[in-house]
């Protein structure tokens, strides 16, 4: 559990957390080094218009009327009783 804990801190932050967020050369570069090309490679270029495409396609999906419209999805009995049945596991391991 500690050599995962201590891996974490090398790990970069993800491009698609970056694109949620508006940072699209963050992403660039979090993505460049988790793929190890270069930041204007074709690959690059590619991967992260099909991130921001997929993060304008669930933008569109996800109703934004208030903070709370997304915890009213989570907080469904089917997600919560999904969330339960794959975190127990972990816990027991």
């Amino acid at each position: 559990m500690r050599v995962f804990s201590i891996g974490l801190f090398y790990l970069p932050e993800s491009p698609h957390y970056f694109t949620k967020r508006g940072r699209i050369k963050a992403a660039r570069y979090s993505l460049s080094r988790l793929r190890g090309q270069p930041r204007d490679s074709k690959y690059i270029k590619v991967e992260l218009s099909e991130i921001i495409a997929n993060e304008e396609y669930e933008r569109a999906l996800i109703p934004t009327t208030g903070q709370l419209s997304g915890w009213r999805q989570f907080s469904r009995k089917v997600s919560v009783c999904s969330l339960i049945l794959e975190v127990a596991p972990l816990r027991f391991s």
